[in-house]
């Protein structure tokens, strides 16, 4: 099964694993609990929120299943900055 974000390559989205580990810890969920729901092992969690790797698809529907949010929830812009007049 292709990567995620492969489908995504030729766009200006990118895979951001900061959700993630945003979501996780808002369940209070350890890393290793989060990684055995999903069926990987922590240090692929690790790399995960760390943007060291990008989910295979069924990793990513995994996690939105847990989350209940939709896929591209986890894709931001790339090289995204706030804006001047937000901060």
């Amino acid at each position: 099964m292709k990567n995620a974000a492969i489908q995504m390559m030729d766009t200006d989205w990118e895979f951001s694993g900061a959700k993630v580990r945003i979501l996780r810890q808002a369940e209070e969920l350890t890393q290793a609990d989060f990684a055995s729901t999903l069926g990987v092992s922590r240090a692929q969690i690790i790399k995960l929120e760390a943007d060291q790797t990008i989910p295979t698809t069924s990793i990513l529907l995994k996690i939105c299943n847990r989350f209940r949010v939709p896929p591209d929830y986890f894709f931001i812009k790339k090289n995204h900055q706030p804006d001047d007049k937000t901060g």
